[in-house]
């Protein structure tokens, strides 16, 4: 029996797409956005999504997340949306999937107690990034755990947190990635054979770390240039490749102006296709970030077979190396185990994962998996209205 369900999320990110698009073919799926994009969002939103959707009336309040442990502060937005509760009695769905805890999840809750239907909670957030926060949003997120019959996760830090908030581990779906895996990986192998001309173009030479991202302190870029220093010191040969937007840009710059006898290229924001080109160049995925949920980029390397150096606060670190994925887990405030990590990797020359590992990776976090994973606990949670 088709089940007829209703998820609510903020924006059609593209690396979401392809997962709804699988989802919508095993139920009757609408997926309800906030919006089409977000201030600091530069993706690129085809017309047709491929899959049941629309976009809520409403408005979006930006704020400045300040966490009291020195984690640099972040620019977020607070989206509230009017036409949520209208759309659910009008859709009229069976279960309710809603992402995270705000207004979008109180409204779900709220029509989900009026009418008997069951709430699924997507939660990305971990012990690290949200546990801190304060006693009234432990309060609301503690009752919208107790009213939720299933919950996905992107892994194991994200449902700690869940299990901290009183969520039954029986009822937390993992792995909720559905990333479109394999398109990037089949592109960056058809892209190797060309890789040295690739790099000459660029202009890439030695060891050639990728760092791919918003450029704002959260993510660690000024960790990642002061580990790269020591480096410079000593007359290694290698390149630094920057893949994003952001404050920190002009940071790079002044550290490349600094160090002019190495390569260090700041690409700017590139859409997903021109993406995989620059997985072919590199040897090495850097992502120093000192705040993340689950780092999707992290995967993106995973599955291009790119080794990574993985900061201790990224979710993804724990549930990828768990998967095989070649890499070292680095404090990236401990800027001399830093070094020394990317100093381990001078001169190895490429040398990608192995097929067997890229391929589970692929398969697992792939959007036909996800759907297969979302579908049963849609499943489970009906049941259990």
């Amino acid at each position: 029996m088709t089940i007829r369900v209703a998820l609510l999320t903020n924006i059609p990110a593209p690396y979401r797409l392809a997962f709804f698009k699988e989802l919508g073919a095993r139920c009757d799926l609408k997926v309800f956005f906030d919006s089409r994009s977000e201030p600091n969002r530069q993706w690129d939103v085809p017309a047709d999504l491929g899959f049941a959707h629309a976009y809520l009336h409403g408005f979006a309040i930006a704020r400045l997340r300040r966490r009291p442990d020195g984690i640099p502060n972040d620019r977020r937005y607070w989206q509230l949306r009017y036409e949520i509760l209208p759309a659910l009695f009008k859709f009229r769905p069976e279960v309710i999937v809603s992402s995270e805890f705000g207004p979008r999840s109180m409204q779900a809750a709220a029509y989900g107690a009026a009418c008997g239907v069951p709430l699924v909670i997507w939660s990305e957030g971990t012990l690290h990034s949200e546990g801190w926060q304060g006693a009234i949003r432990r309060t609301v997120r503690r009752a919208l755990v107790r009213r939720a019959r299933g919950f996905w996760t992107n892994g194991v830090e994200s449902s700690r947190l869940l299990e901290s908030y009183g969520a039954a581990r029986e009822n937390v779906q993992e792995g909720m990635i559905g990333v479109s895996t394999f398109r990037l990986a089949e592109a960056v192998r058809r892209l190797l054979p060309d890789r040295d001309a690739i790099r000459a173009e660029l202009g890439v030479m030695g060891t050639a770390f990728l760092f791919s991202g918003q450029l704002v302190p959260r993510k660690g870029v000024r960790e990642f240039l002061a580990a790269l220093t020591p480096l410079a010191a000593h007359r290694r040969e290698f390149s630094a490749i920057f893949l994003g937007e952001g404050e920190q840009r002009a940071a790079i710059e002044q550290w490349a102006r600094d160090h002019g006898e190495f390569r260090v290229l700041v690409l700017g924001f590139l859409q997903p296709e021109h993406v995989p080109r620059v997985y072919a160049a590199a040897d090495v995925f850097v992502m120093p970030t000192l705040d993340d949920n689950w780092s999707l980029v992290a995967l993106e390397a995973a599955v291009a077979g790119l080794p990574q150096i993985f900061s201790r606060y990224n979710g993804a670190a724990h549930d990828l190396l768990q998967r095989q994925a070649p890499g070292v887990v680095i404090d990236p405030f401990d800027i001399g185990s830093f070094t020394r990590a990317l100093r381990a990797f001078l001169g190895n020359g490429h040398r990608p994962a192995s097929n067997d590992v890229t391929s589970s990776l692929i398969d697992y976090y792939g959007p036909q998996a996800c759907a297969d994973r979302a579908l049963e606990s849609l499943r489970a949670a009906s049941r259990g209205a």
